[in-house]
């Protein structure tokens, strides 16, 4: 399945798939660590935050979606490449809804159809062209 697919595609998913990842282990890890709201205001619970492993796991996520961000857009048009990165508020609200138990509007599931044919609109035509020539040599 995979295979039919081009590497940029590949590479822009799994951003996609980390930084939602990142977005659901950090809410793991400050609920994890007790921590009344607001207390992140504060240097001392800022820091608290931070030595959770949740919290450092969703770091590295974002650090490896950024690493796979960095292989998609390297030589596609950044307009077809980023709205796939739209798919992560879909993710992250479908997994919300079943790890946290967060509600299921239909306003939710109306923005959430809209996010899905936005990017496929967007990207009509234009999904994994290279570079256009005559675009800025920032080299």
């Amino acid at each position: 399945m995979f295979s039919a697919l081009p590497l940029w595609l590949i590479a822009t998913l799994l951003s996609v798939l980390c930084a939602s990842s990142g977005q659901i282990l950090l809410k793991i890890g400050v609920r994890s660590a007790g921590l009344p709201p607001n207390v992140l205001l504060h240097p001392a619970g800022l820091f608290a935050a931070l030595l959770n492993p949740y919290v450092i796991g969703g770091i590295l996520a974002f650090v490896a979606g950024m690493l796979f961000w960095l292989a998609a857009i390297n030589g596609q048009q950044l307009s077809s490449v980023y709205p796939l990165a739209a798919l992560g508020y879909v993710i992250v609200t479908l997994v919300s809804v079943l790890l946290f138990h967060d509600r299921l509007t239909g306003w939710k599931v109306a923005g959430i159809l809209l996010i899905v044919l936005g990017v496929a609109l967007l990207n009509q035509g234009t999904s994994g062209t290279s570079d256009v020539v005559d675009g800025p040599d920032l080299r």
